[in-house]
């Protein structure tokens, strides 16, 4: 059987790849760069869901497609992001329609439907949020819908939705965390209690095979499903023991909510100035996930995809392990 991942050199990618090459299937990745990244037994097409004639090649005989290709980041490039996550994921769509794809897995996320407020026990009924604050989470939204409104009966969709995905391979979220403390520039927004559930990338792997199985198996598709670790954690107490065990000092100085967001909200005017719209170090967005409550129920995934995170939070932690 063969399978289409679009997105295969990234984080998420590399680590779902070896669990489809597990299961005996043929993998075929497309991607942007000359060549694939891993040293894997794949079939590799270089292209860009952005163009239509790319994808239209890369579907040909398959029977699922991993759309896990997306413009992430809270960069302010809105031209950029409806290419790559709106108009990249339509292209996916009817690509999977012309070439009579049955299947296809979508990577979402909870920023669908944050809405700025503590989110707690968040299941899949919270509705979309009316009012993203930033590009990512808008074009994400309609990259959701779009997904899981082609779902029919000669195309089965399932969106799956991990939560922060961290671990080792990362070159975003851990990172740039690093990144700012090297910086001294790391700084903790609000009281620092607030707890969120992020997720480990094998779990995340793990949760993509669970929804391509279902699917096999004769789910109906057309879901949404929240994917995360077995329980949230206060978010700077998750940061502090990052940076003490790979040997970063720890986080001195904090701001009130208030303050971050106003600066937040400064920095993304003064960045759509600017010609080449660098991201900002602070905006809205950052301000409120780095200070809110958003942990999410995974009884959906848990009863209707079989999904149990295979690596614990404790496990998960040593991929930081000071060498």
């Amino acid at each position: 059987m063969k399978v289409l991942v679009t997105g295969g050199n990234g984080f998420l990618g590399q680590h779902l790849v070896p669990l489809l090459l597990r299961r005996d299937l043929h993998v075929r990745v497309l991607g942007r760069q000359e060549r694939y990244a891993l040293n894997l037994p794949v079939e590799y097409y270089r292209g860009d869901i952005q163009n239509f004639s790319d994808l239209l090649q890369a579907t040909r005989d398959v029977e699922a497609v991993f759309h896990l290709a997306s413009k992430a980041g809270i960069e302010s490039h809105p031209k950029l992001y409806n290419a790559i996550n709106v108009q990249g994921t339509l292209n996916i769509i009817e690509a999977c329609r012309k070439n009579h794809v049955p299947k296809c897995i979508y990577t979402s996320s909870p920023c669908v439907v944050f809405n700025g407020k503590d989110i707690r026990h968040g299941d899949e009924s919270l509705p979309y949020s009316p009012y993203p604050l930033c590009d990512y989470a808008r074009t994400k939204i309609q990259a959701e819908k779009f997904i899981l409104e082609a779902n029919s009966s000669t195309l089965k969709t399932i969106a799956l939705r991990p939560h922060l995905l961290f671990g080792h391979g990362d070159q975003h979220l851990i990172p740039r965390i690093l990144q700012r403390s090297r910086l001294r520039r790391l700084v903790r927004i609000g009281s620092g209690k607030n707890l969120v559930d992020m997720t480990h990338i094998d779990n995340a792997a793990y949760a993509h095979e669970l929804a391509f199985l279902a699917l096999l198996q004769g789910h109906p598709g057309g879901k949404a499903y929240f994917i995360g670790q077995e329980r949230p954690l206060p978010l700077w107490d998750t940061v502090e023991g990052i940076l003490c065990r790979l040997g970063y000092p720890k986080v001195t100085h904090s701001i009130p909510f208030g303050m971050a967001y106003g600066i937040g909200y400064v920095l993304e005017k003064i960045s759509h100035l600017r010609k080449n719209h660098p991201e900002p170090i602070m905006t809205r967005f950052l301000a409120i996930a780095l200070s809110r409550d958003h942990y999410f129920s995974h009884r959906a995934a848990r009863e209707e995809l079989g999904y149990i995170p295979k690596t614990s939070i404790e496990e998960a932690m040593k991929d930081y392990d000071h060498s």
